[in-house]
Order: structure tokens, then sequence, then C-alpha cells
């Protein structure tokens, strides 16, 4: 039995116009139906193009789970992707909470420069008030 070009297509992850050139180009061998499409038979399709998709055996496991348009589709899969999806969940939320608590840091940092140069551009007055040793000793 062979293959439509569109069930090739679905099969190699190819497009259609891609398996189309192949079989005028000669790189696919094909017959030609008497509606005027083409029959691709599975074993020469796949010496030339790897197999993405296995129709045959996704029929059996989408009978029970999944559908046709997720091949992929498992139990074991759709637990890890929720998995994996919560840790990116939490990373994102860590990540947020770092940048908060850097720019809060930056505030702080920014505060304390602007009390040290206030601090060294301030004048020292001659007349202020001495501190307990210039008292002492009269300095």
């Amino acid at each position: 039995m062979g293959l439509t070009i569109g069930e090739a297509a679905t099969q190699t992850g190819k497009s259609k116009s891609t398996l189309s050139r192949a079989i005028k180009k000669g790189t696919i061998s094909a017959s030609k139906n008497d509606d005027g499409s083409f029959s691709i038979e599975p074993a020469e399709l796949f010496r030339v193009y790897k197999r993405v998709y296995d129709a045959t055996a996704e029929t059996a496991k989408n009978a029970t789970y999944g559908t046709p348009r997720n091949p992929i589709a498992t139990p074991e899969k759709d637990i890890e992707i929720a998995t994996l999806r919560a840790e990116l969940h939490a990373a994102r939320e860590k990540i947020d909470d770092l940048k908060q608590q850097a720019d809060e840091i930056r505030e702080d940092r920014d505060q304390w420069r602007q009390q040290a140069n206030r601090l060294l551009a301030a004048p020292a007055a001659d007349g202020a008030k001495k501190g307990f040793w210039g008292r002492l000793f009269g300095k």
C-alpha cells in the first residue's frame, strides 16, 4: 500500500511541495494513480527521508490516549511537561524577586552615596563646637 503525498509529508515532516519536487527530480520514485495523485511506497520514502511520525504506531496509542494531531502525547510526557512548567514558573518568580532585591540595594547604595557626598562637601567651620578632647586639652 502506497502513501499519498500528504501522508508522506506528515510522516517525514517535509512539505508536500518538497516531496513533489523530489518525485519530479527522481530522488524518490512514485507511481501515478488513475486520478493523477502519486503513490509513494514507504520503503522508498524512508530510504531518502527520516521518519518523524509513525502513523500506525500512533493510531493504536491514540485510541486510548492523545490525538492524531499530538502524536507524542503520553501521560508520562504530560507529567514531565507540567513539572517543567511549574519549575519555569518558580524560576521566573525567583528572578522577579531577585530583580526587586537588586533595585532596593541600588536605592540604598545611592542614598548612602548621597549622604557621604554631603558629609564630604560640608565645610569645616572654625567656630564649630569642640569635642570633648578638644575642650579638655584646649585644641
